[in-house]
């Protein structure tokens, strides 16, 4: 499997009241990062849209290990695909605080191929 490294500096509106980000950010972050391997592996090609494919995330799945606070100054998140099956891809993704490397949430996202109009 071969990682995919993006690095987010943690925008102020998803601290909480406590310095602590909410755990929502956590997915955005992911998918910022699976769009980012998705283009470099060459799978976000417009003609695929005017063709009427579509992907869609099936599945979220996110641990969570330690609260990332405000005094984080990055984040990095690492993405792989782990799988490849007929219509369907499946990402994992680590949360690492970008200071200390040391894993904050790790989880997978499940994304399924579909043409317009079909399920």
């Amino acid at each position: 499997m071969i990682w995919n490294r993006t690095e987010i500096e943690p925008r102020f509106y998803e601290f909480d009241s406590y310095g602590i980000v909410n755990h929502m950010y956590y997915i955005s972050w992911c998918e910022l990062a699976r769009l980012k391997i998705s283009k470099d592996a060459g799978l976000l090609i417009p003609k695929l849209y005017d063709e009427g494919i579509m992907f869609v995330v099936s599945n979220i799945q996110m641990n969570y290990i330690h609260a990332i606070n405000f005094w984080e100054n990055s984040i990095i998140v690492e993405s792989a695909i782990s799988e490849v099956k007929a219509s369907k891809l499946i990402f994992k993704h680590k949360i690492k605080s970008g200071k200390t490397k040391m894993e904050m949430a790790f989880g997978e996202s499940s994304i399924i191929c579909l043409r317009s109009g079909k399920c």
